[in-house]
């Protein structure tokens, strides 16, 4: 509709002027009444509304004269008409043209205004948030002031009690600090202060007293590691007048070997060259085997002094390695070879270790007889070598397999053993390791008991010779303790074997515990009385322990004829005099004869028991039986000749 407007008016412009005769009419009263009505003299004052209508009712009227000037031009031309009407469209045009610029600067105004209020929107927003920040700041602020821990929460204070009696007065000040929490945690916190200084102070002498000894042991041990080769260099000089001078000494026989053996051997070769050099001249020590054919060694020892500092980084250890239990057990190619010398008997044990499984095992060679390998059997009680010391030992060939110890070439792993080579498995140690202490403590108590079971083992098959051809011989000393003259006679006494033992024993002593008896020796001994109307004998049966005479032997007596039951029933006495009694009153000394002691004893104590029940009186008697028991007087009395009770 603008589009048809504006051609209409532009055609109207085209059109020549006409000329009308002035007259007044009805149309220019209503254009003076529109003009003055539509006369807006201020733009600020318009409304939008208003001005809307205005501008409807503007375009409503152009409209309309346009309408009015097309129907002139299509009917009869009126000229006057038209330019009148034209003039009304210019007029309704020019107001339009008023309010489009009115509606511009509204909307200007409009704009300024709406940018003036953003402006304070936007600066009431920034306060809003910077508000916002200082509250969020100062909850931070609040949440660090509760949150905040000084440095003192973290320093361990003494107590109040004994800071009071520690500091001194000058920091303590009790009149002020009692009663006031905050200059007491001062005065404690100044009192901790002094306190650190003084101590500072105190291990800055001692870090400058130990930098002074590293120092000085520094200089020591480059001192002592030169001594080696020039040791090595006077011996290398020392040998040819060893030779010509025919001198043995441990740094010429064996300087290179005892370098390559094992730490156990190593730790056994030194301690026993030191005891046989300084306690004990029966006492020899040396090695056997080729150093070439030495295996390979780790260094893995741990020892408990500089010496033994030295001898890990010399020797060092084998490596562990475990193999299966059917295999062949690796040894080492160097032995340590100890002679013993005692009573004229000469015994050699030779120790070699087992690197597979970390044990040391021994064996003995002898030039006697009756010196085997029980002679080292069970110098500790239960120490048979039955089973592995090394608990690690028994697991080589998988989680429950055991590894059993064999001994076809007559070697055994005791506890002792490892005792002497430096290792002790009883102390509990996560991880045992051999130690020189060790083997020092125990050498001196293992040679002294192998030597005194060799005399004791010699002694007592002296014996066994002396009764086997029916001779019972006690020492002098202890012949006061019998009579004289005895009618009792060993009538019998020979070897027999565990199971002819146990047969002919288990029947009178059922309970006898049978898991207890070792293997050793068994003999079969009968005594015999024929002075009397009729022969009476007693057969006794002796079971000599492993560890005689520390466990002395023991004698069973069985049931013989003619001996009665009541009587039988009292030969339990006969055996706690002979096992027990006659022990209890004996010397240490005597020990090395007990068993010829027991035998004297028997036939002592039977003959008692024989005039007893059998009515002889051979010897005098004041009493026979005495006390509920009816006991028997077995004690002989010398000066006065009789047999008394005890």
């Amino acid at each position: 509709m603008y589009k048809l407007i504006i051609l209409t008016f532009y055609s109207c412009l085209k059109m020549p002027p006409i000329k009308r005769k002035p007259k007044t009419s009805v149309d220019e009263t209503n254009d003076g009444a529109v003009k003055k009505k539509l006369h807006i003299s201020d733009a600020s004052a318009l409304d939008a509304i208003s001005t809307s209508s205005n501008c409807r009712e503007i375009i409503s009227k152009i409209n309309d004269a346009m309408t009015k000037i097309l129907s002139i031009k299509k009917d009869d031309f009126d000229a006057d008409a038209v330019k009148n009407l034209r003039a009304e469209v210019i007029v309704l045009f020019s107001f339009l043209k008023r309010i489009n610029r009115n509606s511009h600067v509204q909307c200007k105004a409009a704009r300024d205004h709406t940018l003036e209020i953003k402006q304070k929107v936007d600066g009431v927003y920034l306060e809003l948030l910077n508000e916002q920040y200082e509250i969020s700041h100062l909850k931070k602020e609040i949440s660090r002031c509760l949150d905040y821990k000084s440095k003192r929460e973290s320093i361990n204070l003494i107590s109040e009690e004994e800071f009071y009696k520690a500091a001194p007065a000058s920091i303590s000040k009790p009149e002020e600090t009692k009663g006031n929490e905050h200059l007491l945690t001062l005065a404690r916190l100044e009192f901790e202060l002094s306190e650190r200084k003084r101590l500072n102070e105190a291990r800055k002498i001692i870090e400058h007293q130990r930098n002074e000894l590293l120092r000085e042991i520094d200089t020591k041990k480059s001192l002592f590691d030169s001594f080696l080769p020039r040791l090595e260099s006077i011996i290398n000089v020392a040998k040819p007048l060893e030779e010509e001078l025919g001198i043995s000494t441990i740094l010429s026989d064996n300087f290179e070997k005892h370098f390559h053996l094992p730490t156990p051997l190593y730790i056994l070769y030194t301690q026993l060259k030191g005891y046989a050099g300084l306690c004990d001249r029966d006492v020899s020590v040396k090695i056997e085997g080729d150093v070439v054919n030495n295996p390979s060694r780790g260094a893995n020892v741990d020892s408990d002094d500089d010496d033994e500092d030295r001898m890990s980084q010399q020797s060092g250890s084998v490596n562990k390695t475990y193999p299966d239990s059917k295999k062949k057990l690796s040894y080492h190619s160097l032995k340590v070879i100890l002679n013993l010398s005692c009573d004229e008997i000469n015994v050699v044990l030779t120790f070699s270790y087992c690197m597979s499984l970390d044990v040391t095992f021994v064996s003995i060679a002898h030039s006697e007889k009756f010196i085997d390998q029980s002679i080292l059997h069970s110098l500790y009680e239960s120490d048979t070598s039955e089973c592995l010391p090394n608990p690690a030992s028994n697991f080589v060939s998988g989680e429950n397999d055991t590894v059993s110890v064999s001994n076809d070439a007559f070697t055994f792993c005791y506890k002792w053993v490892q005792l002497i080579c430096g290792r002790d498995y009883v102390q509990h140690e996560a991880k045992p390791q051999w130690k020189t202490v060790v083997s020092r403590t125990y050498i001196p108590k293992i040679i002294v008991l192998i030597k005194a079971r060799i005399l004791h083992r010699s002694q007592m098959l002296k014996q066994i010779a002396q009764l086997t051809k029916l001779k019972v011989n006690i020492p002098d000393e202890i012949k006061h303790s019998y009579p004289p003259r005895l009618a009792t006679k060993l009538d019998k006494f020979k070897q027999i074997n565990r199971d002819a033992f146990l047969i002919n024993v288990t029947p009178s002593h059922p309970n006898i515990m049978k898991d207890e008896i070792d293997d050793f020796m068994f003999f079969e001994c009968v005594v015999n009385r024929s002075d009397l109307c009729q022969n009476i004998e007693v057969k006794c049966y002796i079971h000599i322990p492993l560890r005689c005479p520390n466990d002395p032997p023991m004698f069973y007596i069985v049931k013989s004829h003619p001996i009665q039951s009541e009587a039988w029933r009292n030969t339990c006495e006969l055996e706690e005099q002979i096992n027990f009694s006659v022990l209890s009153n004996l010397d240490a000394i005597h020990y090395g004869f007990v068993l010829s002691i027991q035998v004297h004893h028997l036939l002592c104590c039977f003959e008692v028991f024989t005039d007893k029940y059998f009515k002889a009186s051979d010897h005098a008697y004041p009493s026979l039986s005495r006390g509920r028991c009816r006991s028997s007087p077995f004690i002989y009395h010398r000066e006065s000749g009789l047999f008394l009770h005890q």
